[in-house]
Protein backbone atom coordinates (compact mmCIF):
# COMPACT_ATOMS: atom_id res chain seq x y z
CA UNK A 1 0.00 0.00 0.00
CA UNK A 2 1.13 3.53 -0.68
CA UNK A 3 2.06 5.82 2.16
CA UNK A 4 -0.43 8.63 2.74
CA UNK A 5 0.36 12.35 2.81
CA UNK A 6 -2.38 14.29 4.59
CA UNK A 7 -2.49 17.97 3.71
CA UNK A 8 -4.28 21.07 4.93
CA UNK A 9 -4.05 24.64 3.68
CA UNK A 10 -5.44 27.89 5.00
CA UNK A 11 -6.24 30.48 2.37
CA UNK A 12 -7.27 34.09 1.82
CA UNK A 13 -10.53 32.99 0.16
CA UNK A 14 -12.23 30.21 -1.76
CA UNK A 15 -10.96 30.74 -5.32
CA UNK A 16 -7.54 29.17 -6.05
CA UNK A 17 -7.04 31.41 -9.08
CA UNK A 18 -7.64 34.62 -7.12
CA UNK A 19 -6.83 33.84 -3.49
CA UNK A 20 -3.62 32.67 -1.85
CA UNK A 21 -2.37 29.99 0.48
CA UNK A 22 -1.30 31.51 3.79
CA UNK A 23 -0.47 28.29 5.65
CA UNK A 24 0.41 24.73 4.61
CA UNK A 25 0.76 21.57 6.68
CA UNK A 26 1.54 18.07 5.45
CA UNK A 27 1.87 14.88 7.44
CA UNK A 28 3.03 11.64 5.80
CA UNK A 29 1.99 8.42 7.52
CA UNK A 30 2.36 4.70 7.02
CA UNK A 31 -1.03 3.43 5.78
CA UNK A 32 -1.25 0.51 8.23
CA UNK A 33 0.42 1.73 11.41
CA UNK A 34 -0.41 5.41 10.87
CA UNK A 35 3.05 6.22 12.21
CA UNK A 36 4.32 9.63 11.12
CA UNK A 37 7.05 9.36 8.50
CA UNK A 38 7.56 13.02 7.59
CA UNK A 39 5.95 16.37 8.21
CA UNK A 40 6.11 20.00 7.15
CA UNK A 41 4.32 23.11 8.34
CA UNK A 42 4.85 26.69 7.33
CA UNK A 43 3.06 30.00 7.22
CA UNK A 44 3.12 31.71 3.84
CA UNK A 45 3.62 35.42 3.29
CA UNK A 46 0.65 36.66 1.24
CA UNK A 47 1.49 38.86 -1.75
CA UNK A 48 -2.00 40.16 -2.54
CA UNK A 49 -3.82 40.90 0.70
CA UNK A 50 -6.00 43.36 -1.24
CA UNK A 51 -7.65 40.36 -2.94
CA UNK A 52 -8.23 38.56 0.36
CA UNK A 53 -11.68 37.87 1.74
CA UNK A 54 -11.67 39.44 5.23
CA UNK A 55 -13.83 36.59 6.53
CA UNK A 56 -11.30 34.01 5.34
CA UNK A 57 -8.48 35.92 7.02
CA UNK A 58 -10.49 35.99 10.24
CA UNK A 59 -11.21 32.27 10.10
CA UNK A 60 -7.50 31.52 9.59
CA UNK A 61 -6.51 33.93 12.37
CA UNK A 62 -4.30 35.94 10.05
CA UNK A 63 -2.57 39.04 11.35
CA UNK A 64 0.78 40.60 10.49
CA UNK A 65 2.31 39.77 13.86
CA UNK A 66 1.36 36.08 13.82
CA UNK A 67 2.68 35.83 10.24
CA UNK A 68 5.92 37.72 10.90
CA UNK A 69 7.97 34.54 10.31
CA UNK A 70 6.05 33.58 7.15
CA UNK A 71 8.03 32.52 4.09
CA UNK A 72 7.45 33.19 0.39
CA UNK A 73 5.10 30.76 -1.34
CA UNK A 74 7.83 29.11 -3.42
CA UNK A 75 9.83 28.32 -0.27
CA UNK A 76 6.75 26.82 1.39
CA UNK A 77 6.02 24.67 -1.65
CA UNK A 78 9.62 23.43 -1.71
CA UNK A 79 9.35 22.55 2.00
CA UNK A 80 6.17 20.52 1.56
CA UNK A 81 7.20 18.73 -1.67
CA UNK A 82 9.33 15.99 -0.01
CA UNK A 83 6.44 15.08 2.29
CA UNK A 84 4.13 14.60 -0.70
CA UNK A 85 6.54 12.97 -3.15
CA UNK A 86 5.46 9.47 -4.18
CA UNK A 87 2.55 9.30 -1.75
CA UNK A 88 -1.22 9.18 -2.04
CA UNK A 89 -2.58 12.58 -1.03
CA UNK A 90 -5.30 12.68 1.63
CA UNK A 91 -7.25 15.33 3.47
CA UNK A 92 -10.64 16.66 4.45
CA UNK A 93 -12.38 18.10 1.38
CA UNK A 94 -9.13 17.27 -0.36
CA UNK A 95 -9.99 18.79 -3.73
CA UNK A 96 -10.17 22.26 -2.16
CA UNK A 97 -6.67 22.01 -0.69
CA UNK A 98 -5.22 20.25 -3.73
CA UNK A 99 -6.64 22.85 -6.14
CA UNK A 100 -4.87 25.61 -4.18
CA UNK A 101 -1.58 23.71 -4.24
CA UNK A 102 -1.82 23.07 -7.98
CA UNK A 103 -2.56 26.77 -8.62
CA UNK A 104 0.34 27.75 -6.34
CA UNK A 105 2.86 25.51 -8.11
CA UNK A 106 1.73 26.95 -11.45
CA UNK A 107 1.90 30.53 -10.15
CA UNK A 108 5.45 29.98 -8.87
CA UNK A 109 6.59 28.19 -12.02
CA UNK A 110 7.39 25.07 -10.01
CA UNK A 111 6.67 21.49 -10.92
CA UNK A 112 4.39 19.65 -8.50
CA UNK A 113 6.03 16.65 -6.85
CA UNK A 114 4.99 13.31 -8.33
CA UNK A 115 2.16 11.84 -6.25
CA UNK A 116 -0.26 8.97 -6.64
CA UNK A 117 -3.13 10.04 -8.92
CA UNK A 118 -5.76 8.95 -6.38
CA UNK A 119 -6.97 11.20 -3.55
CA UNK A 120 -8.34 10.04 -0.22
CA UNK A 121 -11.02 12.34 1.21
CA UNK A 122 -12.20 11.96 4.80
CA UNK A 123 -15.28 14.01 3.93
CA UNK A 124 -16.33 11.36 1.40
CA UNK A 125 -15.44 8.54 3.78
CA UNK A 126 -17.73 10.11 6.41
CA UNK A 127 -20.72 10.29 4.05
CA UNK A 128 -22.46 7.22 5.59
CA UNK A 129 -22.52 9.04 8.95
CA UNK A 130 -24.48 11.89 7.37
CA UNK A 131 -26.74 9.56 5.40
CA UNK A 132 -27.64 7.66 8.59
CA UNK A 133 -28.27 10.86 10.55
CA UNK A 134 -25.34 10.41 12.94
CA UNK A 135 -23.97 13.86 12.03
CA UNK A 136 -25.64 16.97 10.65
CA UNK A 137 -22.69 18.12 8.60
CA UNK A 138 -19.57 16.73 6.99
CA UNK A 139 -17.48 19.70 8.13
CA UNK A 140 -14.26 18.94 9.96
CA UNK A 141 -15.68 20.73 13.02
CA UNK A 142 -18.82 18.56 13.11
CA UNK A 143 -16.95 15.31 12.54
CA UNK A 144 -14.34 16.13 15.17
CA UNK A 145 -17.13 16.83 17.66
CA UNK A 146 -18.82 13.54 16.74
CA UNK A 147 -15.64 11.54 17.33
CA UNK A 148 -14.48 13.69 20.27
CA UNK A 149 -11.29 14.69 18.44
CA UNK A 150 -9.65 17.62 20.15
CA UNK A 151 -8.44 20.46 17.92
CA UNK A 152 -6.35 22.95 19.89
CA UNK A 153 -6.55 25.59 17.15
CA UNK A 154 -9.29 25.07 14.53
CA UNK A 155 -8.36 26.47 11.13
CA UNK A 156 -4.67 26.22 11.90
CA UNK A 157 -3.21 23.99 9.19
CA UNK A 158 -0.99 22.00 11.58
CA UNK A 159 -3.85 21.28 14.00
CA UNK A 160 -6.31 20.51 11.22
CA UNK A 161 -4.02 18.07 9.42
CA UNK A 162 -3.49 16.16 12.69
CA UNK A 163 -7.25 16.16 13.32
CA UNK A 164 -7.83 14.82 9.81
CA UNK A 165 -5.42 11.93 10.39
CA UNK A 166 -7.25 11.13 13.64
CA UNK A 167 -10.62 11.39 11.83
CA UNK A 168 -9.38 8.96 9.17
CA UNK A 169 -8.38 6.52 11.92
CA UNK A 170 -11.80 6.83 13.59
CA UNK A 171 -13.68 6.27 10.32
CA UNK A 172 -11.50 3.25 9.52
CA UNK A 173 -12.25 1.85 12.98
CA UNK A 174 -15.97 2.06 12.16
CA UNK A 175 -15.98 0.87 8.57
CA UNK A 176 -12.55 -0.60 7.95
CA UNK A 177 -9.98 1.14 5.77
CA UNK A 178 -10.89 2.00 2.20
CA UNK A 179 -9.89 -0.64 -0.31
CA UNK A 180 -6.54 0.42 -1.67
CA UNK A 181 -5.17 -2.98 -2.50
CA UNK A 182 -4.27 -1.56 -5.91
CA UNK A 183 -2.12 1.16 -4.27
CA UNK A 184 1.18 -0.57 -4.74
Amino acid sequence: MRELAFIDVETTGLNPERHEIIEIAALAVHPSSMQVIAHAHTKVKPERLGDADPEALGVAGYDDERWSDAVPLAAALRAVAPVLRGRAVAGHNIEFDWSFLVAAWRRCGLEAPPVDHRRLDTMSLAWPLLARGHVRSLSLDALCRHFDIWRPAPHCAAADVRATVRLYMEICALHGPPAHSSWR
